[in-house]
């Protein structure tokens, strides 16, 4: 899985499967299916090595990580090449920065990213980008920062 910088765009992201296979651990959910309007922990080693693969979900007014804003599609059928993944992933996920709060643009230390399946994880892994705002510092996030709550339907996994 791979993720792009974005609210201060550019910083490239190695995430998931490169240090080796990942196993969850109790309570913990693969970043590629945490549903919209979520909020996680990484666990320390993901945060020192600035990688992702399961997270812990908790809910927004507690510490945390990041928050999946959105998912958006990929939609290619074949491995395209990871500049590709990368730019379709910048599309559709700056194109949902009308769902965020607008305080966010103001906010330091925060960046809005997105995780993509890796070539080696793409006939595994949905073909989607995740669309997240993260914190700079480790459970540096209060709050969501989705413009208008997501309703119970879309909350209701991440009580899970």
């Amino acid at each position: 899985v791979v993720a792009v910088g974005g609210l201060g765009y550019g910083a490239l992201r190695v995430l998931g499967d490169v240090l080796g296979p990942l196993e969850a651990e109790d309570g913990q959910v693969w970043i590629g299916e945490v549903p919209a309007g979520s909020c996680y922990i990484l666990d320390d080693l993901d945060r020192r090595e600035a990688i992702a693969g399961y997270v812990t979900l908790v809910g927004c007014q507690f510490a945390h990580d990041g928050e999946v804003i959105a998912t958006v599609p990929l939609d290619f059928d074949a491995w395209p090449g990871q500049r590709e993944i990368d730019a379709a992933a910048e599309r559709g996920c700056t194109a949902k920065d009308a769902l965020l709060d607008p305080a966010v643009f103001d906010e330091p230390g925060l960046s809005l990213v997105w995780y993509t399946p890796s070539e080696i994880d793409w006939d595994v892994d949905p073909h989607t980008a995740q669309c997240v705002v993260e914190s700079d510092s480790a459970l540096g996030l209060t709050r969501s920062w989705l413009a208008e709550p997501a309703g119970p339907a879309e909350t209701a996994g991440a009580a899970a």
